[in-house]
């Protein structure tokens, strides 16, 4: 019966992940990393996405402090730190600014 059970929770889990499922507090996690940083206003769109055993993660923000390519730059390695703080051994973490204005 046990290998039963264990059998029926893998296919779920395995299932699951071939359909692209993030458990949801891998999500929450990451958006909290992301919102917790002084220099972020916004999270407009964050994707997490399994790449064969690694989280990808995409994130659009708006910054309040980003003015410049190179202010932006800054904030990406920033976030991108918070993020691996939070989600250790995360794959890719791809940063762009959002398509909204800047407050």
């Amino acid at each position: 019966m046990a290998i039963f059970v264990l059998l029926i929770t893998t296919t779920k889990d395995f299932g699951h992940r071939l359909l692209d499922g993030v458990d949801p507090h891998l999500t929450e996690t990451a958006e909290d990393a992301i919102r917790g940083l002084p220099t972020v206003f916004d999270v407009t769109e964050l994707r997490l996405r399994w790449n064969g055993h690694r989280l990808n993660l995409q994130a659009n923000i708006i910054a309040t402090d980003a003015e410049t390519v190179d202010d932006f730059k800054v904030l990406q390695r920033t976030v991108e730190t918070s993020i691996r703080d939070a989600l250790p051994g995360v794959g890719d973490v791809i940063v762009t600014p959002a398509p909204s204005a800047v407050p």
